[in-house]
């Protein structure tokens, strides 16, 4: 693992905290493209759309916050005030815990050791610490993680390629 200086946040953690933050964003542009026609019609394309996409949206911020209060809580140095943490999140001090779980310290104790999972670099754990990173946060299972290559989360190539196959499915159901 690769030290970092005090109140550093590891390059690892900031990708993917772009890469959720990108997923957000991505799924929030395809929530506010969708038309809802005026009059009486089959709204079935535009309701499953909206569900679909809401929820992946939902799934990404969760996953983010997950992230950010593990991270916050068990590795940064030096540690924010949890009681801010909490506040920020309008929660207790005593939930902070709960917004993560032992999935999510697994694939950030992973992450940072593995960096090249998010580097879209050939990773040689391949699999096995993918799953890891998938499982403590769900939201990547939608595509940026490509293991069919022996890839890692490449945050560029993997927002291009989502995209674009979104796009395709949104235009396809509309």
């Amino acid at each position: 693992m690769t030290e970092n200086a005090w109140g550093e946040v590891p390059r690892p953690v900031r990708q993917l905290i772009d890469s959720l933050r990108g997923i957000i964003r991505d799924h929030s542009e395809r929530l506010s493209q969708i038309d809802w026609p005026e009059g009486a019609g089959d709204i079935t394309p535009q309701l499953l759309t909206t569900l679909e996409e809401t929820e992946r949206v939902m799934q990404a911020s969760k996953d983010l916050r997950s992230l950010l209060t593990a991270y916050a809580h068990k590795m940064h140095q030096p540690r924010p005030k949890m009681a801010d943490v909490a506040r920020a999140q309008s929660a207790s001090p005593q939930a902070v815990t709960t917004r993560y779980t032992t999935k999510t310290t697994a694939a950030l104790e992973q992450l940072l050791e593995h960096p090249e999972l998010v580097e879209g670099k050939p990773t040689p754990i391949g699999e096995q610490a993918a799953k890891i990173l998938q499982d403590g946060f769900p939201s990547l299972n939608d595509g940026p993680i490509d293991l069919t290559q022996g890839r890692g989360l490449d945050v560029d190539l993997s927002f291009e390629l989502t995209r674009a196959a979104s796009s395709a499915g949104t235009a396809k159901k509309l």
